[in-house]
C-alpha cells in the first residue's frame, strides 16, 4: 500500500477488501514456505510484510520505498521491520513487488535489481 493510500485510508487497511484479499492469496503462496528475510520494493506501509511478520511467517522484513519522508525501524510481534529509501547488497528469502511494477517506467530493470537479493528459499514444515 503506497503512502498516499495510507492517509486515505487511514490505517484501517487491514478491514478493507482489497488488502485482506491479496494478503490472504499471499499467505496461500507462501505455504509450506517461510521466509526468514523479506524484501519488500516499494512497501508504502509495508501492509504486507507487516501481515506476514504479525503471523509469524517471516522472521525480518526490509520495506523499501523512495517516498518514505525518513527511515526507521520497528519492532513488530517481536521481529524487525526495517524502512528504508533504497537498499542494496541484502540477501532476502522473499521478493514482494506489490502493485509496484506498473507505476516503474522501466519495469524489467526494477525486478532485475530486486531479484538480484534473493536468495532460493527452501521448503520448511509449519511452527
Amino acid at each position: 500500500m503506497d503512502v498516499k493510500e495510507t492517509e486515505l485510508l487511514r490505517g484501517n487497511a487491514a478491514d478493507h477488501w482489497y488488502y485482506r484479499s491479496k494478503a490472504r492469496a499471499l499467505e496461500r503462496l507462501l505455504s509450506g514456505l517461510r521466509p526468514h528475510v523479506i524484501l519488500d520494493v516499494g512497501a508504502g506501509s509495508g501492509f504486507f510484510s507487516r501481515y506476514l511478520i504479525d503471523r509469524g511467517l517471516a522472521d525480518e522484513a526490509w520495506c523499501v520505498d523512495i517516498n518514505y519522508p525518513q527511515e526507521s525501524d520497528i519492532v513488530e510481534n517481536g521481529r524487525n521491520i526495517h524502512f528504508r529509501r533504497s537498499i542494496s547488497d541484502l540477501s532476502a528469502d522473499l521478493v514482494l513487488l506489490m502493485d509496484v511494477l506498473e507505476h516503474v517506467d522501466d519495469d524489467a530493470g526494477l525486478l532485475r535489481e530486486a531479484a538480484s537479493n534473493a536468495s532460493p528459499m527452501r521448503p520448511c514444515a509449519r511452527p
